[in-house]
């Protein structure tokens, strides 16, 4: 029998309270209400529904400028019918050496230097408060896992919470969480690592800037500060392996301990991160690393800033040597604590040389996070299947991730999203118009056959080569002079 949107038992259940699934919900509420449909009542399901990512990442110009005015201005301060610098148009683009040096002065540069930037926290908070104000009786923040009755008896289920969602969908017969990624797009080992710091602006601008710091970001040396533009959130830097150069210490690697151990700091970060295996023997010194530097326990709960390992790598100062449950669990020589200390002394350096950590580095240091998350790229191949009848629709990380390109990735969720949701109410609109009958899940099934064909399509699977430029694509697409309107920036990139 049709149904209507909004009729008694209809759900649509959202799997992940991360950016992904918040814009979607967003998306699917704003865009029902445009076209006159009744609503549907909106499940959004997390583990930790209470936000705590203070990643900061960049997103698509064109979703940015389509966010509600409260989110924009608490996000950037300023709106796409008030732009100051963001959303100003322009016909530049901006630079990854001038982005990386102005934590001193973050608002120093022109406007065309800005991009969409915003901490996954604080979006996340600026989401939630905007759905629960427009639509109170239609969205429902749920922590915890969806119970499989609940999942069963919606007209749609859509996990946006990363990979892990292909193998926790409780809903049996799923042959699609079982699916292996497509084979051959792994990273090699040696760049599967990703490291990145998070600190706090107002803490490391003491002192004085490195005095060549300029010329230093023009050469580059595989760092990539990302970082909005509110002066109380996390600045974060990413490095990235393949970029890396040895200007700040030596280019060969230690061929023996006793060179890391004796001398360790005099290395350069790459020849540092290319001695490991070398060196390490039975030990494994990124899978102990990775467990130090961790930002989640293995239960999913966020490690408190007090418990975070931080930057401090000098004998005896706060920070120094944090308790680590289990200590050394699969690495604890004198070789591994020689390295451990080295990479820290040597990030210190290269983001002093860089022009971000002030002169006064024994002030701070024991507050800048180390941090590790993997750098894992993969595609599925399916992005919807059905279960027991009920459409099942994959966005953002648990539909595929190129993550080594910078994070950008988050864009390639988020704008699929937004066109899934739009897709779905504009399917059902022509369904009421030509038959006068409302049927949501056939709405779902055939805006998910839309997206599964479009993730299938060349375009799609070129992004995960390695020369593909995910910039123009998610960063810069909409932000030019001479755009029309608010639907053609939002739209002009899909």
């Amino acid at each position: 029998m049709a149904a209507a949107f909004g009729s008694s038992g209809e759900i649509v259940v959202v799997n992940g309270a991360g950016p992904v699934g918040l814009t979607f919900s967003l998306a699917l509420l704003d865009r029902a209400t445009e076209k006159g449909l009744p609503m549907p009542s909106v499940q959004i399901w997390d583990p930790c529904m209470t936000p705590w990512r203070e990643n900061v990442i960049r997103i698509p110009y064109s979703i940015a400028m389509s966010l509600p005015d409260q989110v924009q201005v608490e996000l950037w301060g300023e709106t796409t019918s008030s732009p100051q610098r963001l959303f100003m148009p322009v016909s530049s683009c901006p630079s990854q050496a001038v982005d990386n040096s102005r934590v001193h002065d973050p608002l120093s540069v022109s406007s065309s230097y800005f991009t969409a930037v915003l901490q996954v926290k604080q979006f996340q908070e600026s989401m939630m408060r905007v759905i629960l104000s427009r639509y109170p009786h239609h969205c429902v923040l749920n922590q915890g896992r969806c119970p499989p009755e609940m999942m069963r008896s919606a007209v749609a289920v859509v996990q946006c919470y990363g990979k892990a969602a292909r193998k926790t969908n409780p809903i049996a017969g799923n042959p699609v969480s079982l699916e292996e990624p497509l084979p051959g797009l792994a990273l090699p080992k040696e760049l599967e690592h990703g490291v990145f710091v998070l600190f706090d602006r107002r803490e490391v601008a003491v002192g004085s800037q490195f005095a060549d710091y300029e010329s230093f970001n023009v050469r580059g040396n595989g760092f990539s500060v990302v970082q909005s533009y509110a002066a109380n959130n996390a600045v974060q830097a990413y490095i990235f392996a393949e970029d890396l150069n040895n200007d700040t210490g030596r280019a060969p690697f230690p061929l023996k301990l006793e060179q890391l151990i004796n001398n360790g700091r005099d290395f350069g970060l790459k020849a540092l991160f290319e001695c490991v295996t070398g060196l390490q023997g039975h030990e494994d010194w990124w899978w102990e690393f990775s467990r130090r530097c961790r930002l989640q326990d293995s239960f999913g709960i966020p490690v408190p800033k007090e418990s975070a390992c931080t930057l401090e790598w000098r004998t005896g100062l706060p920070g120094w040597r944090r308790h680590y449950q289990n200590f050394g669990e699969k690495a604890s020589s004198s070789g591994f604590e020689a390295w451990f200390d080295a990479v820290r002394y040597q990030i210190s350096l290269n983001l002093h040389h860089m022009g971000i950590f002030g002169t006064h580095v024994e002030n701070f240091l024991h507050k800048v996070r180390l941090c590790y998350a993997r750098r894992d790229r993969y595609r599925y191949g399916s992005v919807y299947t059905e279960v027991e009848g009920v459409p099942v629709i994959y966005l953002g990380d648990s539909a595929g991730s190129t993550d080594f390109k910078q994070g950008l990735s988050c864009g390639r969720g988020l704008l699929c999203a937004a066109q899934l949701a739009f897709q779905v109410i504009d399917l059902a609109l022509q369904q009421l118009t030509s038959s006068g009958k409302l049927c949501v899940k056939s709405a779902f099934q055939r805006g998910a056959e839309r997206y599964q064909e479009h993730w299938r399509s060349p375009e799609m699977a070129a992004e995960w080569s390695n020369d593909f430029d995910a910039s123009p694509k998610y960063l810069h697409a909409g932000r030019r002079i001479g755009i029309s309107s608010l639907a053609d920036a939002t739209w002009s990139c899909l």
